[in-house]
């Protein structure tokens, strides 16, 4: 028998640096592909808003068909608003207790209220009023009857509307305050119409806060993204994250002669 030798081969570990660049190497593709990620999911977020803007024309419709044409009331003098009713809870995953816009309707039910937060709103705004009622879409005032705090002003009708696929019905909504970001149930115009109209101008814009972009309905029913911001000249409006749907109140003013 002849003697065999037998060879082991010992496996050299890794070193420290080639484990740091192991390291640096993955750091690196992760900081690629997160921003990535992040754009990615914003867009589905965004979808779905645009899809809860739509929800929402579509029940401003049928309103509307409830109520001899006219538009769904922003405020009732019990501090109820469109959204939300004055037992309004936010939980961060929707608002719950039907508003005055859910209660016009037929066969509606409190589980669509979801349709009412913006999924881009949690964890966004200022928790000490995001925390509340308001979940991230404005109305514009120029539509609904204003009467809380003995705001005097009566909305109008579908009929009045002059043209149906440029008047905004709702809108992200939020504000400025003092650098921080706010959200608002109100959507305003930039300009004022005459001293009376001064209960249309509440502290709500236009929330610019998918990626740049905002998404807002319109009287005919169709849904659109925005991308710009126009600042309208108003005082704590940065023309950026916040602004306005248009430089004037054409995308406001159902009577706007264009």
């Amino acid at each position: 028998m002849s003697n065999q030798t037998v060879t082991y081969r010992t496996r050299t570990p890794f070193t420290l640096i080639e484990l740091l660049v192991v390291i640096a190497i993955i750091a690196i593709l992760a900081g690629m592909l997160l921003p990535a990620l992040q754009k990615a999911r914003e867009r589905g977020k965004s979808s779905d808003c645009l899809g809860n803007i739509r929800q929402l024309g579509m029940f401003l419709q049928q309103y509307t068909l409830n109520s001899n044409d006219w538009f769904c009331t922003a405020s009732n003098p019990d501090g109820d608003r469109w959204d939300v009713n004055e037992d309004k809870t936010y939980s961060g995953q929707g608002v719950t207790g039907e508003g005055i816009l859910l209660r016009g309707l037929s066969g509606k039910s409190k589980n669509q209220t979801k349709s009412f937060l913006c999924p881009s709103v949690p964890g966004l705004f200022n928790q000490s009023y995001a925390g509340s009622s308001v979940a991230g879409y404005g109305y514009n005032e120029f539509l609904g009857a204003e009467l809380s705090y003995g705001g005097t002003y009566r909305g109008m009708k579908t009929t009045q509307v002059r043209t149906p696929s440029k008047t905004a019905t709702f809108a992200d909504g939020g504000y400025l305050s003092s650098g921080k970001e706010e959200l608002s149930a109100h959507l305003r115009a930039p300009v004022i119409r005459a001293v009376q109209d001064y209960d249309l101008r509440s502290v709500g814009t236009a929330s610019f806060r998918h990626a740049g972009n905002c998404n807002a309905s319109f009287v005919d029913g169709h849904g659109e993204t925005q991308q710009n911001a126009h600042s309208g000249n108003v005082n704590g409006v940065d023309g950026k994250r916040f602004g306005f749907l248009s430089q004037d109140n054409r995308k406001y003013d159902p009577a706007y002669r264009f």
